[in-house]
């Protein structure tokens, strides 16, 4: 016989019916209901632990580091100045490699 045939009373059977008691059946509905129930409840207040814990950890990165940021935006701020002094130094040399007694070259001179 192959396998997908098996003779009457040789396959699977179903699970006793009756009231079960300790591990030899399924727990009765309400049993099983309110054993969900408290499971549920158990994970809804780990999960809100493990974010309240995120928060928290968010929070306490921002304050340490808010410096940080401050000083970074400062430092960014002051060397994108010095660049733009920098360009009109640079500009005002090389207006002044064109000039010849203060005043500006020409073809003549």
């Amino acid at each position: 016989m192959d396998g997908n045939h098996l003779p009457p009373g040789q396959g699977p059977q179903p699970a006793a019916s009756g009231p079960a008691t300790g591990s030899h059946g399924p727990a009765p509905p309400a049993e099983a209901a309110a054993a969900v129930l408290e499971l549920s409840a158990l994970m809804d207040a780990q999960l809100a632990l493990r974010l309240a814990a995120f928060r928290e950890g968010w929070q306490a990165a921002w304050q340490a580091r808010a410096s940080d940021y401050h000083r970074g935006y400062i430092d960014g701020l002051l060397r994108r100045k010095h660049a733009e002094h920098e360009a009109a130094d640079a500009l005002r040399l090389y207006l002044r490699r064109w000039e010849l007694r203060g005043e500006r070259r020409t073809r003549a001179t």
